[in-house]
């Protein structure tokens, strides 16, 4: 069901931005690998596609849960910045201080990015640097890092148009359409629908680790649309999900799954798809995660690419035999994955 409902299985989506609509919000600090984690839901696309969805600000990539990068819709960003924010900025409370990132500070930089930034202009971090430099903004230890990224969690600033392989920041309010506010109560209610609906089934807790929500705000979201969902009780663990739309049928499947890929990273207990014997070679530590094989919704294997000229090679380290018929699938969704870069893939 899972697989189905993240459009894994079954995709549905026929843009970026449906896609990523219908997930809510995708993690993205891996940005090569969460372009692919949208991709393979997608009917057709290309990392050109991808690519051309972020530049035109169809989809906005910002720090807005947990915190990490991720990519979120125009359309979703306000309302969900302004429900989770409150959450990021208590976890890095102790580096805002530390770093002598006051009200004053934000209020100088912020004013500082509101003028370099405007009309369009969208400038890489190193120039962001110099324009900071040249007001006397200390830039040392870290500090432009979180000078970005308390701005982010303002809605001062968002990504900009990359430049080549550049990243470049430009102002949330010139690529985020402005929107009706909601309630807090309203927004707990859609988030907690949206992830129930495309990552279920799922935990109380899950929705809680994947939203960065406190406790009981998670609760109050589940409680709010419990009416619309089914619950199943599997080891003392209620489960919650709406019914997918794809008809559900066993089946068997495989798929390369990018290292974040939210069908691994947004449930709070993975060991329902990822057997704890395997965990590390999948969670390398300091939060770092492999993209990953998985085989009838299990993770099976680990996988790297490297890229040359031409060619994509992908090495493979397997958990089990993979069999004839799993490598029949495999060399079909390594095509896959070269259709989705523009170049053939050989399977090492």
């Amino acid at each position: 069901m899972r697989l189905i409902n993240q459009h894994v299985l079954a995709p549905e989506a026929n843009t970026v931005k449906q896609l990523v609509g219908w997930m809510g919000a995708i993690q993205s600090q891996d940005y090569q690998m969460a372009k692919w984690g949208i991709g393979l839901r997608v009917q057709g696309s290309t990392e050109t596609i991808v690519e051309a969805a972020i530049d035109n600000a169809e989809i906005i990539r910002t720090h807005i849960m947990r915190p990490t990068w991720h990519f979120v819709t125009a359309k979703d960003a306000r309302w969900m910045m302004s429900l989770t924010a409150g959450e990021v900025y208590k976890k890095s409370g102790t580096s805002f201080r530390q770093l002598e990132l006051d009200a004053e500070v934000s209020k100088k930089t912020q004013k500082l990015l509101q003028r370099i930034l405007k009309n369009g202009n969208h400038l890489t971090r190193k120039e962001i640097v110099g324009h900071f430099e040249k007001a006397g903004i200390k830039t040392a230890d870290l500090r432009t890092t979180y000078i970005l990224f308390k701005a982010e969690l303002d809605m001062v600033v968002c990504n900009g148009k990359r430049r080549g392989k550049q990243f470049t920041y430009a102002l949330f309010d010139e690529r985020v359409p402005a929107t009706k506010s909601i309630d807090r109560e309203s927004a707990l209610a859609k988030l907690a629908k949206i992830y129930f609906a495309s990552h279920g089934p799922a935990t109380l807790r899950d929705f809680e680790w994947w939203s960065g929500l406190l406790l009981r705000d998670a609760r109050l979201g589940l409680e709010s649309i419990k009416p619309e969902l089914h619950s199943v009780s599997i080891a003392n663990r209620d489960f919650w999900f709406y019914e997918p739309t794809a008809a559900m049928k066993k089946t068997s499947s495989l798929f390369l799954l990018p290292a974040y890929d939210e069908y691994t990273i947004s449930y709070a207990d993975r060991t329902d798809v990822l057997d704890k014997k395997y965990s590390k070679e999948v969670l390398l530590g300091h939060g770092i995660f492999s993209p990953v094989v998985v085989v009838n919704g299990q993770v099976e294997g680990v996988w790297k690419k490297t890229e040359k000229k031409d060619t994509i090679h992908l090495q493979l380290k397997m958990m089990n035999p993979i069999g004839e018929v799993n490598r029949k699938k495999l060399e079909t969704v390594a095509r896959r994955y070269g259709k989705f870069l523009g170049k053939p893939v050989v399977v090492d």
